[in-house]
């Protein structure tokens, strides 16, 4: 069955559609981009109008938590996936090696969107987080275990996470733990992405040990210690504009903990912008504070980061980290997958982290996630 777009209105970070207005693009019955231009007449059997909508590469959130049932904080993708917008969902180390298998063959097999994991680490992943450690001892770490599970699951395993932080680490374990991460997303020529917090580890040291492409999620948590700002006068920390320089990419992470507006705003202010803008989407903070994918990107553009620069975030950027299909050559043949949006001026309120609330003018409001033939209608 065949997908004809309708009327599109304009186009975002897709080179092949530039400058294009009130145009349509057709999805073939395989699922592939098979032509786009002026009001083509292809006899298909669906349309979906998408007049005054700007159709993108499909939406990512880079930071999730869809292990349902086994981490005890995941929620079901279904609530955070395509009809939020989102084309691809990445959970962000609920599973290790140990239950990897089940969260593949339960979850990520039986989905017909990408779901993709950050592989944890921890043997076990998060089971009962915060409660117990994903480090608990050291038998909890079975690194030859987890290299080979990651490479019987490549088309699945994007990454390996590490939670370093003390409210997870307990003050048994400091930037070793890191570093050990560190050598084996090295030997599995992965990224490494990690969670910071309040130390030990401290901020610096975790930052020293990271290479290009590796990823700092909850850059902007407004805790007590930890933090990319000085706590003195709220500038940013020098060892963070460094690393930055040298190709360390810092996520969002919004979460239930993780996401201060003034933090947020100050850095950004500085000119310093977050590359990714992952939800950290779990049973926490969902419905709220962090509500959407959507709803976040919402509140960064609020905080003065640009609108080009928060959807690059969660398209180009986070596509060339999974190294899946960004769009930027010709379309006829690529399987689609899009997401279509307005920005709506309807002012809102929203809260962060922490409980500050912050009025937001303008907002991004998904309308269709397409994946392949299929098309969701979106809510916020």
């Amino acid at each position: 069955m065949k997908l004809k777009l309708s009327n599109i209105s304009s186009s975002f970070g897709i080179p092949a559609l530039e400058g294009m207005s009130g145009f349509d693009l057709v999805i073939g019955d395989d699922g592939c981009v098979q032509d786009y231009g002026k009001v083509l007449d292809n006899h298909v059997d669906d349309v979906a109008d998408c007049t005054g909508l700007t159709l993108c590469p499909g939406w990512i959130d880079m930071h999730t938590h869809v292990f349902k049932d086994i981490c005890d904080i995941a929620l079901e993708p279904d609530l955070i996936g395509p009809r939020r917008g989102v084309t691809v969902l990445v959970d962000a180390g609920s599973s290790g090696c140990a239950t990897f298998p089940t969260f593949r063959d339960v979850f990520l097999c039986k989905r017909d969107y990408p779901i993709f994991a950050f592989l944890n680490y921890g043997s076990l992943g998060i089971i009962r987080c915060n409660v117990i450690g994903d480090y608990e001892t050291d038998d909890f770490i079975q690194e030859e275990e987890t290299l080979a599970c990651i490479e019987k699951n490549r088309e699945w395993i994007k990454g390996v996470k590490v939670r370093a932080c003390s409210v997870v680490l307990k003050s048994r374990r400091d930037v070793e733990l890191v570093e050990a991460a560190k050598k084996l997303a090295c030997k599995a020529g992965l990224p490494l992405m990690v969670h910071i917090g309040e130390p030990k580890p401290e901020l610096k040291d975790i930052l020293e040990v990271l290479r290009p492409g590796d990823i700092v999620t909850h850059c902007f948590h407004g805790k007590n210690r930890g933090r990319i700002l000085d706590s003195k006068n709220d500038r940013l920390l020098g060892y963070v504009l460094e690393a930055k320089s040298r190709g360390i990419l810092f996520d969002v992470g919004h979460g239930c903990a993780s996401f201060d507006f003034q933090v947020g705003k100050k850095a950004i202010e500085q000119g310093f912008l977050p590359d990714l803008y992952g939800t950290d989407l779990h049973n926490l903070c969902y419905p709220y504070p962090a509500v959407s994918l959507a709803v976040t990107m919402s509140k960064l553009m609020a905080c003065g980061v640009p609108k080009a620069k928060v959807l690059e975030g969660v398209t180009l950027t986070a596509a060339k980290v999974l190294e899946i299909e960004d769009f930027q050559g010709p379309l006829p043949g690529k399987k689609a997958r899009f997401t279509l949006f307005s920005i709506s001026g309807d002012p809102r309120e929203y809260c962060d982290s922490m409980g500050n609330s912050l009025g937001v003018d303008r907002r991004f409001v998904p309308h269709f996630a397409i994946l392949g033939t299929k098309a969701y209608p979106c809510m916020e």
